[in-house]
């Protein structure tokens, strides 16, 4: 999913908001991943602070992951 989501975010900004788009592809593959959280346990995994934490969290992973990525080809 985050694969897909910063390929496409990539193409429509032509690469210029590369940091942004890792980090809604971050956000996005956590969001998948809290969903099957939600799936097995349900409960307070299904919360929308549980959907909301992990959006942030993956956003901010992804971002500086994407921050990153370039300092490492170096």
């Amino acid at each position: 999913m985050s694969t897909a989501v910063f390929a496409g975010c990539e193409a429509l900004t032509v690469g210029v908001g590369s940091i942004g788009c890792a980090a809604i592809a971050g956000a996005a593959g956590s969001l998948v991943e809290q969903g099957f959280k939600c799936a097995e346990a349900g409960g307070a995994a299904c919360s929308v602070g549980a959907f909301a934490g992990s959006a942030v969290t993956g956003a901010i992973a992804g971002a500086l992951g994407g921050r990153l990525a370039p300092s490492a080809g170096s």
